[in-house]
């Protein structure tokens, strides 16, 4: 299941269909708890979509990891 999460999480959107997969697995990651998914989820607060930026943004928050303060902050400065 990881491993398909993290594969959905990075999936480069062509339709509406995959925007929302690559939404649903960056939430879904966050919801997982485990700290390892961080740098991906800091990833995508650089994605091309403010609704993938968001779901990042809330999934390190979900997490909770004092590493994702610079990349939030960094996103939030830009």
């Amino acid at each position: 299941l990881r491993a398909v999460l993290l594969d959905a999480a990075q999936v480069t959107a062509t339709s509406p269909a995959d925007l929302a997969l690559r939404i649903a697995a960056l939430r879904a990651l966050g919801r997982t708890g485990d700290q390892v998914f961080w740098p991906v989820l800091a990833r995508g607060l650089a994605d091309a979509d403010p609704r993938a930026r968001g779901a990042a943004a809330l999934s390190l928050a979900d997490l909770g990891n004092v590493r994702a303060l610079r990349p939030l902050l960094q996103a939030l400065a830009v």
